[in-house]
């Protein structure tokens, strides 16, 4: 085969993981996050399970990025060789530019999980030195009437902090709810909702699902692809959220539920970048005004078979991703013709190609298998193919 096509691949079999297979993962990580980005900006409540999932195989798809047995290799004479080329270079003896890549890409990695380690830490001391509000105090009913309502028995802890300055839920085993000093602004009615809403984000375990997305981040900190699934894998949360809230509240409560949202936002930077799960979440124009959309006119969702077929063709296109594998395609070197054996092929699927510097190459099925001599192109069976020119 093309040395780049096999690189001893079928003797190995198994799953393995190789540069080649790891770029194939970041590229197919890329794209599903893009189109799941894509299906979010136009969700209205229909298919939020399968946006979900979309991005869960995305993140999957770089987290596994290995070769299977007998997965078809693609060959790639533009891009990828000059790709390889460019790897193998040396910047300084014993080291190449794809190994120097590596250290970048794992020492930023560590830089990143380290802070955000440092803000799971933080979580803590916040939580420690925080106040929690007595249970005569009147906002301590709001929070047991809307845990009742959202149908949340377990324990209950609302605490101020004078690190806080937004309504945020930072409970991992229970819902720790922060409460700004600016709270007094928002009505009964609408601290009502937005309780509401940071009580559905601990049902969710939003939480972890907020890390998760953080965690893949720090991982991928050079690619773009994971800012943005951690942004709008945040806002898809929120909407969730959103509706979910507002199928227990009545007309006149959803009204004040999006009140409370206009009066928290506030301006400078969201909280998304943040481990706590934020009542107003990204404040950008378009998806305020998605989440308004989905609360007040929700879709109605898909039926459960629909979900579930449109679910498995998600995960045979996840499954099928690993079928094929882009490498690039080089010559062989005179040391691999001289350890292989070829195998001749049928004429109707075997062809010469006669390069412009006079090489006679044989390409079997597709692939490259050999260089022929001017006299041997003119013995069985290679007398048999086509010769196909390629003009000087």
């Amino acid at each position: 085969a093309a040395k780049g096509a096999s690189g001893g691949r079928g003797a190995r079999g198994g799953m393995i993981v190789t540069k080649y297979s790891l770029m194939m993962g970041i590229v197919w990580f890329t794209c599903v996050t893009f189109l799941g980005s894509c299906l979010l900006s136009r969700e209205k409540g229909r298919t939020f399970q399968i946006v979900a999932l979309v991005f869960l195989l995305g993140a999957a798809r770089a987290l596994l990025p290995v070769e299977i047995l007998h997965g078809h290799v693609v060959q790639c004479w533009n891009l990828y060789p000059q790709v390889r080329d460019l790897w193998n270079l040396e910047l300084f003896p014993g080291l190449t530019v794809l190994e120097a890549l590596a250290q970048v890409w794992a020492v930023g990695a560590t830089v990143f999980l380290v802070g955000l380690a440092a803000q799971i830490w933080r979580l803590h001391q916040i939580r420690l030195k925080a106040l929690p509000l007595p249970e005569s105090d009147p906002v301590m009913a709001i929070y047991r009437a809307a845990a009742q309502r959202m149908g949340y028995e377990g324990a209950l802890h609302l605490v101020t902090n004078a690190q806080c300055d937004r309504l945020v839920m930072i409970g991992f085993r229970s819902p720790w709810i922060l409460l700004p000093g600016d709270a007094a602004k928002l009505s009964e009615e609408e601290l009502f909702g937005a309780l509401c809403h940071e009580i559905c984000h601990f049902q969710r375990r939003d939480m972890w699902r907020k890390i998760g997305f953080l965690s893949l981040r720090c991982l991928f900190w050079w690619n773009p692809a994971a800012y943005l699934m951690a942004r709008k894998g945040e806002h898809l949360m929120e909407l969730e959220c959103d509706r979910l809230v507002c199928q227990h509240l009545s007309s006149t409560e959803q009204l004040s539920y999006l009140n409370a949202i206009k009066k928290m936002i506030q301006p400078g930077s969201p909280n998304g970048d943040k481990i706590p799960m934020g009542f107003v979440g990204r404040t950008s124009k378009k998806m305020l005004l998605q989440r308004f959309r989905v609360a007040l006119h929700p879709q109605r969702a898909l039926s459960r078979k629909a979900l579930i077929l449109i679910a498995i063709l998600c995960v045979l296109a996840f499954l099928a991703s690993y079928c094929f594998i882009l490498q690039p395609a080089s010559h062989p070197t005179s040391e691999d013709l001289g350890n292989s054996q070829v195998i001749p092929g049928p004429a109707e699927t075997s062809f010469i190609l006669h390069e412009s510097d006079g090489t006679y190459s044989l390409f079997i099925d597709g692939i490259m298998r050999d260089i022929l001599t001017a006299a041997e192109i003119m013995t069985e069976p290679y007398c048999t193919y086509e010769i196909v020119e390629i003009g000087g």
